[in-house]
């Protein structure tokens, strides 16, 4: 049973949950960062299409607010684990 249990992610250790917790939001602000990014090489690209930038800026602005309301709460979640690592 160990083995399926490491093999899909889950452990009984919590320390290690929260670990992996931890370093999945990191990935979640490197993938926003990487989106950011992006988004400045669109700017850059359809500068002189004003509708078309105006309507990514739009679309990246919604997808960064989602992304930073996730990340905040998942970093709250985050902080009550190591608070009561039993409760994980």
């Amino acid at each position: 049973m160990l083995v399926f249990n490491s093999f899909f992610g889950k452990g009984s250790d919590t320390t290690e949950m929260i670990r992996r917790f931890e370093k999945n939001i990191g990935i979640q602000r490197d993938q926003l960062f990487g989106s950011t990014l992006s988004f400045q090489g669109m700017e850059v690209l359809y500068s002189d299409q004003t509708e078309v930038l105006e309507m990514n800026r739009q679309s990246f602005q919604n997808i960064t607010d989602r992304a930073e309301s996730a990340i905040a709460a998942a970093e709250s979640l985050l902080a009550q684990a190591k608070v009561n690592p039993p409760k994980v």
